[in-house]
């Protein structure tokens, strides 16, 4: 191995080099297949089929998940479309919006619409939304919709929401996770959007202007974000392409995609890194500045070999732009994105980290790459850093040896499937939403064929399943009513199918209701279903042989995580201040060890010091041959603060039996 990791002459520097092919090689690996990512996107269509709000808002996927990628690092991000609040947008020019030519625009449009959307006065890109219940005042002004107004009643509003809500730019946000963010915004009638499509000129996506026209698809919308600067009154919204630029995104070939994610990447690795550059740019200014690429290079220029000139124009032109300081937005060349104040303070700080990155290599790029994906690291060396050069070598080496097969073979699908779920948590909505979409899932499992969508239909179903059993344990907890805590069990009981240690949400309501030895029984259950699935050698085998088999043993790894949520009341006593002071909204453990806790609390409880014991030394052992990812710090420390929990309550009980 130690010959494999060294180059000891130049003939072996040279074979080990970095080439166009190795960089795109890896791309597939952290930006991921063609395939997958075209599975992906679909799995998420269905998602958001099923786990819709309601009738008064269609949800989208934007942001990163919306295009079709899937970093560790991105936040989740909602465009919550207000389809009832449809908005007409008056034609530039037409000052009074009662003159006959207008009302004739108007005229068609039923009902009657709350807004009208008028651009006179604004910031290119910008525009107002007129109340037109209150049109004018006495005065003879408009009632304009005021913007903070509109967030902050946003934010009262929306039920089942976690308590760290808070308006982050225009959305309604919280941490869950790494982060999500709701974005409530107007539709813009089709009609007035196709007649915006028909004038504005492209070279690269008219098959998408075609279909959207053709098809009279909603894709601009009202968004409460303002300009940077002259908008003290907060009347101005942002006139958002968001659902449109998706699908543009969408019709990408796959190296105008991966040149897409690769500066992403290095977004998130070079400069929001360093503190000088850190919130300067936005993943909205590399997407502007692909779609300006491609209006100016041919179609046939992206291909995999030509990857790293690929990245190369993209970031030249990004650095011209920062230079000049202007970059035009893409829908409305008069609007500069660089207005931002902090882009305009660090502008020379930007310019010099941009042109450090442009003068990468084409190694540079491959293991900026390598180290923006959490696993491949983890295999050398757990403190290497992207500068360390001789833990560069030995990747180098190493990863040509595997020939850069990062992922185990599982297929295209199945891979996808795991990034679907990865997004697909279950658990931000109410009790009525939830039996909605069982009601949705159980009517598409009754025509679906495809066996990789009924695994992730059945997946959102246990998601759903779980949700309804905490919620039913908060009514009873503010109630007293025993048929919420029976209905939440059963609900537990039925989850219970979802992994080998699922049965931990049962238990956990069984330690919280003072039934231990219960408890007890189901982990012994629980832990023998588990040795019988993966120690016996044939079963394992079979699971790995077996499509069936294998997405039941991927719904467990899926399912390994335990998440206690600050929210809710199905906290055991023990964590509580700590579930209550977690960073983010959800207290997230692995569930073998959390199910252990459990057990070892049972102990306590009953007075087992034996038995307690015994299961403290057991979860030391597992704790340690357990294999946390770089990125599952979070996961990895509220484990080990378990561990802490359980050796100091069997400490008490040991000194109190001595």
């Amino acid at each position: 191995m130690e010959e494999l990791k060294r180059c000891h002459n130049k003939e072996e520097n040279a074979k080990c080099s970095v080439n166009a092919m190795d960089l795109w090689k890896i791309l597939q690996n952290v930006v991921h297949t063609e395939q997958q990512v075209r599975t992906l996107r679909e799995y998420l269509g269905l998602y958001m089929k099923v786990i819709r709000p309601d009738d008064n808002i269609r949800d989208y996927f934007s942001g990163s998940r919306g295009d079709g990628f899937c970093f560790k690092w991105s936040d989740i991000d909602i465009l919550k479309s207000l389809i009832t609040d449809y908005v007409p947008m008056i034609p530039f020019g037409w000052n009074d919006i009662d003159t006959d030519i207008v009302r004739s625009l108007l005229s068609d449009l039923q009902p009657q619409s709350k807004y009208v959307a008028i651009d006179n006065g604004c910031q290119p890109g910008y525009c107002k939304l007129i109340c037109m219940a209150r049109r004018k005042l006495a005065d003879g002004k408009y009632q304009y919709l005021h913007r903070p107004s509109f967030l902050n009643e946003r934010r009262r509003l929306s039920y089942n929401s976690n308590p760290d809500k808070h308006i982050h730019g225009p959305c309604v946000s919280t941490v869950h996770g790494s982060g999500l963010d709701n974005c409530y915004a107007f539709p813009i009638y089709p009609k007035f959007s196709n007649e915006f499509l028909k004038r504005f000129f492209t070279k690269f996506w008219n098959n998408v202007k075609l279909k959207v026209i053709r098809k009279s698809i909603t894709v601009m919308h009202c968004v409460p974000k303002g300009p940077e600067y002259g908008d003290e009154e907060g009347l101005q919204w942002l006139i958002s392409f968001s659902v449109l630029e998706q699908y543009i995104v969408h019709s990408l070939n796959h190296v105008q995609f991966c040149c897409y994610g690769l500066m992403k990447i290095l977004l998130h690795s070079e400069i929001d890194s360093c503190s000088e550059t850190k919130d300067t740019l936005s993943s909205y200014h590399l997407k502007t500045v692909l779609f300006h690429v491609l209006e100016d290079v041919h179609s046939d220029f992206w291909v995999p070999q030509n990857i790293f000139n690929c990245i190369r124009i993209c970031l030249t032109r990004l650095l011209w732009y920062v230079i000049k300081g202007c970059c035009p937005n893409y829908f409305y060349p008069e609007c500069n994105l660089l207005k931002k104040r902090k882009i305009v303070e660090k502008r020379n700080e930007l310019g010099k980290k941009l042109f450090e990155v442009l003068k990468f290599d084409i190694e540079d790029f491959f293991f900026s790459v390598l180290f923006s994906c959490s696993h491949i690291p983890n295999i050398f060396n757990a403190y290497c850093t992207f500068s360390d050069l001789n833990c560069r070598k030995e990747m180098k080496h190493i990863l040509f040896e595997l020939e850069l097969n990062v992922y185990p073979n599982t297929g295209f699908s199945l891979h996808a499937l795991s990034l679907a779920m990865c997004t697909a948590k279950g658990y931000q909505t109410t009790y009525r939403r939830c039996i909605h979409s069982i009601l949705m899932i159980l009517n598409f499992l009754q025509a679906e064929k495809d066996q990789m969508k009924i695994a992730f239909l059945e997946y959102l179903f246990l998601s759903l399943i779980r949700r309804i059993g905490i919620i039913l344990y908060d009514k009873f907890i503010l109630t007293g009513f025993k048929y919420y805590l029976l209905s939440a069990e059963a609900a537990f009981m039925l989850f219970m199918n979802a992994s080998a240690f699922a049965g931990a949400y049962l238990a956990t309501l069984w330690y919280c209701r003072g039934k231990y030895v219960r408890c007890i029984e189901l982990y012994e259950d629980m832990g023998n279903r588990y040795e019988l699935i993966y120690s016996h050698p044939t079963l394992k085998n079979t699971c790995i042989e077996s499509t069936c088999d294998f997405i039941t043993l991927l719904r467990d790894i899926e399912f390994e995580t335990m998440e206690l949520y600050r929210a809710n009341n199905l906290v055991p006593k023990d964590l509580q201040y700590d579930v209550q002071s977690c960073a983010h909204s959800e207290f997230l453990m692995q569930i073998h060890l959390y199910f252990l806790f459990l057990v070892v609390m049972c102990c306590f409880e009953t007075n087992q010091i034996d038995a307690g014991i015994y299961f403290v030394g057991y979860f030391q052992k597992f704790f340690k041959t357990k294999e946390f990812h770089l990125l599952d710090n979070v996961t990895q420390q509220n484990s080990k603060r378990l561990m802490q929990i359980a050796i100091e309550k069997i400490g008490v009980l040991n000194s109190y039996c001595n």
